[in-house]
């Protein structure tokens, strides 16, 4: 058998849906996307996104640096880079007395709780004379920061 031969069967397998070149489509009718099943939707307001946007806005009227802390450990190409240590605090910063400041961010409406890490890592902090609080609306924050103000 030539190659032109065995190129024109190989052809002939793939347009008749046979061989390795099989087409395969995800979206027709023989095989229709899967539906979703419907999520229990919260109020954007509860969310911690919610608390941390406050927080933030609360922290530069107060003229308190903080930033966003990631945790945990990404891949960059073949290295794993460590970011804050587990359990660290969602945002950092800077009080003016030069103490470092960490917030725990939770939802309003109670579902958000410490991790293990999270309390080991609170213990941390507070032992080596930093701020550890943890917060469910700007209103707490201002609150909690003022006793150390």
């Amino acid at each position: 058998m030539s190659n032109e031969e065995l190129y024109k069967r190989l052809r002939k397998d793939a347009d008749t849906k046979k061989g390795p070149w099989k087409k395969q489509s995800c979206r027709s009718v023989k095989n229709p996307p899967k539906k979703r099943k419907s999520r229990v939707t919260t109020d954007k307001d509860d969310l911690e996104a919610a608390v941390k946007k406050e927080v933030m806005l609360l922290a530069k009227i107060m003229d308190i640096p903080l930033w966003k802390q990631q945790a945990g450990k990404v891949m960059l190409g073949a290295y794993h880079m460590q970011l804050a240590p587990a359990g660290a605090a969602d945002l950092t910063g800077i009080l003016p007395d030069g103490r470092r400041l960490e917030v725990e961010l939770k939802r309003r409406d109670g579902k958000g709780v410490q991790s293990p890490d999270q309390i080991e890592w609170e213990k941390f902090i507070n032992d080596n004379n930093g701020v550890y609080i943890i917060v469910k609306s700007g209103e707490e924050f201002r609150k909690k920061i003022e006793e150390f103000i």
